[in-house]
Parts: C-alpha cells; sequence; structure tokens
C-alpha cells in the first residue's frame, strides 16, 4: 500500500513538474515575442516610418509609411523583384510629399526589406511598365 501511495505521489509531483515547465516555456515565448513587438514599435517611433508587404504567393504590395502618409510599390515573389518606378515615373505618379525624396524613400525602403532568411534575396528593378505601377492614392 505504502509502494502504491509513493509511485502515485511520483506521478502527481511529475505531472506537477511538467506543468510547471510547459508554463515556463510557454511564459519565455510570450515574453519573447511581447519584447520583438516593443522593438519594432520603439524603432517605428524613432525612425519615423514603416515598411511592409502585402499579398499572396505570387505578388503583392509594399507599402511605405510615414506617419499617415504612404505609398505603395508593386512586387513579384515568384521572380524576388521590387519593382521600383523609375526617376520620370516617379515624379509623375507619387504623392507631393515623396516626389522629391525618391533616394531617401529607397534607401529606406532597401534597408528594411532587407535579406531573407530563406530563399533568395530580393531584387530591385527599375520600370515603366503600367503593369508593374501601382496607382498612388
Amino acid at each position: 500500500m505504502s509502494v502504491l501511495l509513493a509511485v502515485v505521489g511520483l506521478n502527481t509531483y511529475l505531472s506537477e513538474l511538467e506543468n510547471q515547465l510547459l508554463l515556463s516555456g510557454i511564459g519565455f515565448i510570450l515574453l519573447i515575442i511581447v519584447i520583438a513587438i516593443g522593438r519594432s514599435r520603439l524603432r517605428r517611433r524613432r525612425e519615423g516610418f514603416h515598411v511592409y508587404k502585402r499579398g499572396g504567393s505570387e505578388d503583392g504590395v509594399l507599402i511605405y509609411k510615414e506617419g499617415e502618409k504612404s505609398l505603395q510599390i508593386y512586387f513579384n515573389r515568384l521572380e524576388d523583384i521590387i519593382y521600383i518606378p523609375s526617376v520620370g515615373i516617379w515624379k509623375e505618379t507619387m504623392p507631393d510629399w515623396a516626389r522629391e525624396r525618391r533616394d531617401e524613400i529607397l534607401v529606406r525602403i532597401k534597408k528594411r526589406v532587407g535579406k531573407r532568411l530563406i530563399g533568395k534575396s530580393w531584387k530591385f528593378e527599375e520600370t515603366d511598365s503600367p503593369q508593374k505601377l501601382i496607382a498612388q492614392k
């Protein structure tokens, strides 16, 4: 009887220990996520801009934001190319606040898009093709 109680007690202790380890692991992962989100928000506030992508498995839109202002650039995920409007098209199509800031904005985009961990890195290609340009708001 006492051996049975000892085995039951040991099983209870081990399952409590496993639960504690599991909860500790989940807590650690959540802490890492909160720190990453906080760092990203602080960086955006400090730098004054944000770059992100939206789209499907084949293509999409890269969005550059400064406060409430934004612009959109087309990308092709299959070819790993972000299509940048040529200098002339940029000046014609971009919002007033971005017309004379092409070089500055492109440096910021390239800095944020960076290299991929898996697959080929993004290439940037100038274009005048209407199929690869997005009308700005």
